[in-house]
C-alpha cells in the first residue's frame, strides 16, 4: 500500500482534509466558510483554522483573508498539498527503460512533476498487466500504459487521465520471423507474452487469419527463441535496446488491415489513474502538459538532453 498504515492524529488528519479542499480549489477563488468546513470535517472552527494556518506557515499555500470578504486562495503549492494529503511521494508505473522513447518519456514526466514542486519517483515494472496490477494494489499512483492496453485493460475502476499522439510510446511494432512464411508442413509457432497487453492483442490481430500455435513467452526473450527454434516468428518494438536484432532476422510491418484497425492506439502513451482520486486527477491535468512532456522527450530521443528520472 502507499500509505503508511500508521493512525494519523487528529490535527495531521484535520490538515490532510483541509489540504484536499485548497488541492481542489483554482487560485484565485473564494474559500468556504470556515464554519461550513468546520461542519464538513466534524472539528471546531479553532481547529480547522490552525489547520490551514499551519498550511499558510510551511508555505504551502498563500491565502489573501478580509473581513467581510472572506478568503480568497491566491497560490497554491501543489507539490505540497499533495504531500499534506499523501503523506509521501508520488509514484509512477512505466514501462522498462528499454528505448529512448521511454527514457524520454521517464524524463519528461519526472522533470514537470519536479518542477512543480511534487515529489515523484518511477518506478518500472514489464507488461501493462503488471502495471495495471500495481495501479490496482495501490502500489502506485499511475501507471503509464499504450493507449491500446488502457483501452483494452481499464474499465470503470481508472480514469484514463492523458493520452498524447502517436510515437509517443513506442516507434514502430513490426513482425520478425526466420524463414519462409507460411511454414512449410506445419503451423507456424508464434511468441506471445500474456504480460503485455499490446503485444497479446498486436499477435491476435496480426494472425487471426492464419492456422498458428501461439507459444506464451517472455518478449525479452522472443529472438533468442527464434534463433533456437522455438518460434518462427514474434511482433516486437523495433527500437528495444533488450533485443539483439541479428542482421539475418528478417522482418516486415504490421499488415495494413491491423494498421487501419489500431490506428496508432499501439504508438500512443496513455496515462492511468485510479477512479475517483480527484487528487491525482488535479496533479495530472495541472502538471503533465502534452507539449511539455513531448518536447522533453524529444530532446532525450534526440540526445539533447540526457535521461534523468
Amino acid at each position: 500500500m502507499i500509505q503508511s498504515g500508521v493512525r494519523p492524529r487528529r490535527a495531521d488528519r484535520l490538515r490532510r482534509d483541509v489540504a484536499l479542499i485548497l488541492i481542489r480549489t483554482e487560485e484565485g477563488a473564494p474559500l468556504p466558510p470556515i464554519r461550513q468546513l468546520a461542519g464538513r470535517f466534524g472539528s471546531s472552527v479553532g481547529a480547522t483554522q490552525m489547520a490551514i494556518a499551519r498550511l499558510v506557515d510551511e508555505g504551502t499555500v498563500e491565502i489573501d483573508s478580509r473581513p467581510g470578504r472572506g478568503a480568497i486562495l491566491l497560490h497554491k503549492n501543489i507539490g505540497g498539498l499533495f504531500a499534506a494529503v499523501h503523506q509521501g511521494p508520488l509514484l509512477v508505473a512505466l514501462p522498462l527503460p528499454s528505448t529512448e522513447r521511454i527514457n524520454g518519456l521517464a524524463t519528461a514526466i519526472k522533470a514537470s512533476l519536479t518542477a512543480r514542486g511534487v515529489e515523484a519517483y518511477m518506478v518500472f515494472i514489464r507488461g501493462s498487466r503488471p502495471r495495471i496490477a500495481a495501479l490496482a494494489q495501490e502500489r502506485c499512483h499511475l501507471a503509464v500504459l499504450s493507449r491500446l492496453a488502457a483501452f483494452e485493460l481499464t474499465g470503470p475502476a481508472y480514469d484514463i487521465l492523458l493520452t498524447l499522439p502517436p510515437g509517443s510510446y513506442v516507434h514502430e511494432h513490426r513482425v520478425f520471423f526466420v524463414g519462409e512464411q507460411p511454414v512449410s508442413g506445419r503451423r507456424m509457432r508464434v511468441g506471445i507474452d500474456p504480460s503485455s497487453r499490446d503485444f497479446e492483442r498486436l499477435t491476435e490481430l496480426e494472425f487471426a487469419e492464419v492456422d498458428v500455435e501461439l507459444i506464451p513467452l517472455n518478449y525479452l526473450r522472443a529472438v533468442r527463441a527464434m534463433e533456437d527454434g522455438t518460434i518462427d516468428a514474434a511482433i516486437l518494438d523495433t527500437e528495444d535496446a533488450l533485443m539483439r536484432f541479428p542482421p539475418g532476422l528478417a522482418h516486415r510491418p504490421l499488415s495494413p488491415r491491423v494498421q487501419a484497425h489500431l490506428a496508432g492506439a499501439n504508438l500512443e502513451a496513455a496515462v492511468v489513474g485510479r477512479a475517483g482520486n480527484e487528487v491525482i486527477k488535479e496533479i495530472v491535468a495541472s502538471c503533465l502538459v502534452p507539449a511539455e512532456i513531448l518536447r522533453i522527450q524529444q530532446d532525450v530521443i534526440a540526445g539533447r538532453r540526457p535521461p534523468e528520472y
